[in-house]
């Protein structure tokens, strides 16, 4: 078990140093992403205010990076981002007994800012960790180099801890945002056959459970046979769409897999996941 906790912890970006900065209740400075990057051991402990632009935010891979232009489809766009983990108010709450539960709402509140902050504009407070900033390009933590820290980084250590969002600025749905790792295979072409086919499926099964009734909006299949993505309960072959708003454009719609299941309230669209069985297509209740 202890192997198994310790595999884990590496799994989740922790960082590990021997000088963790552990308040979050200090004074503010205001700063940037570069600044700090220039002298990362300058901050280390402080708490921070930054603006900047989050990526999808989803599962091990939530960065924010300071200038939109900067965000792109690869991960060298990181080389001015950080990782970030926010602030749950409720983990106070648990005794040390109760710790499986107390992890289980951890999980449950990071969910919740994840959906929040993934492709917005936003303004931050965090605590700055330098411990894993000064690892020399090129390096690994495990290669020998002079640090003054005994530290264990993975490639997703956060370094802006205990974040919590102070404004909002611009919020984007899916479709405009950057999908570095999840999803972000284009939708295969569509043909009439299977679009009825999803459609006629969708009628009977979603219309029963739900306030959209009809036809939907939209529909789509996934490139490959399979898409699975059992973090986030999807084993879907494609799915359909409703707009939730007066009226949803073409463009409006999602274009790679990612675009229909990574949630955000800018969305102007809710969609379901669907599975062909037997060669019948079919919703599961989601």
């Amino acid at each position: 078990m202890r192997t198994l906790t310790y595999l884990i912890f590496l799994l989740v970006g922790a960082c590990v140093a021997t000088q963790a900065p552990s308040k979050a209740d200090q004074p503010y400075t205001e700063t940037t992403i570069s600044e700090i990057k220039s002298d990362p051991w300058a901050w280390h402990g402080k708490t921070v205010r930054v603006t900047g632009t989050f990526d999808e935010c989803l599962s091990l891979n939530c960065h924010f990076c300071e200038e939109e232009k900067n965000l792109s489809a690869n991960h060298s766009s990181h080389k001015k981002c950080m990782g970030i983990s926010f602030y749950d108010e409720r983990e106070g709450f648990f005794p040390e007994h109760n710790s499986k539960y107390k992890r289980l709402v951890q999980l449950s509140a990071a969910r919740e800012y994840e959906t929040l902050a993934r492709f917005t504009t936003s303004t931050i407070d965090a605590i700055y960790d330098a411990s894993c900033s000064n690892v020399p390009e090129g390096k690994k933590s495990g290669d020998e180099w002079d640090s003054d820290v005994n530290i264990i980084c993975t490639d997703r250590a956060s370094q802006l801890d205990r974040a919590r969002i102070v404004q909002t600025h611009i919020r984007r749905p899916a479709t405009a945002g950057v999908i570095n790792m999840y999803g972000k295979k284009a939708l295969a072409s569509l043909d009439r056959k299977t679009a009825a086919a999803i459609s006629a499926a969708f009628q009977k099964t979603v219309s029963a459970f739900s306030k959209d009734t009809g036809l939907p909006d939209f529909v789509f299949v996934y490139k490959e046979d399979r898409n699975r993505l059992d973090d986030y309960g999807i084993t879907a072959l494609g799915g359909a769409c409703k707009c939730i708003e007066d009226k949803c454009l073409n463009t409006d719609w999602p274009k790679r897999e990612g675009d229909n299941w990574i949630e955000t309230p800018s969305n102007p669209y809710i969609c379901w996941q669907a599975e062909l069985v037997d060669g019948v297509w079919r919703f599961p209740l989601q």
